[in-house]
């Protein structure tokens, strides 16, 4: 629900003012300093091989070298369905960068990442087929199946299926 916020008037945007009322619902005015998608996430792994055969044999990603001057050797690049490099996975001795030197896992209050995913059944078959752990969630209000699975590292991921 969006609720509307009494203000002082204001001048910046006159177009969203009705009476010092201002509609939540109507989006401010686009500027070009914005985020426009999320990009990728970066999971630090304790066996490459192990994460990347993960995503590529329980969730269909594929994975390619990460562009120079990483290496293959200390980092993977996990692409989803449209070709987007949406999962950076990094061994614990990748080089670092920009003040990045606490690799120590732990997330803070990041809980999980959440995908949107095709195939819930055949996944499932997959997870079980591996012996891998998983939940599953039904909101039918909104037609969503979900599945609730940890990566090899522990990572907490949230595979969704809408209309499945």
């Amino acid at each position: 629900m969006i609720h509307a916020v009494s203000q002082p008037a204001f001048t910046d945007y006159p177009e969203y003012r009705t009476d010092n009322v201002v509609d939540l619902a109507i989006p401010p005015r686009r500027t070009r300093a914005r985020v426009v998608a999320l990009d990728h996430f970066n999971v630090v792994v304790a066996d490459l091989d192990r994460s990347e055969a993960f995503y590529r044999d329980m969730l269909s990603l594929e994975s390619c070298a990460p562009p120079c001057p990483l290496s293959r050797d200390t980092a993977r690049w996990i692409y989803d369905d449209g070709d987007r490099p949406i999962l950076h996975l990094n061994s614990r001795d990748a080089p670092r960068v920009a003040g990045r030197d606490d690799w120590s896992g732990d997330t803070g209050a990041v809980h999980h990442i959440a995908l949107r995913c095709e195939g819930h059944d055949d996944i499932c078959a997959r997870l079980d087929r591996a012996g891998h752990g998983y939940q599953t969630n039904l909101i039918d209000s909104i037609g969503l199946r979900q599945i609730f699975v940890r990566d090899p590292d522990g990572v907490l991921l949230e595979l969704n299926f809408f209309d499945e």
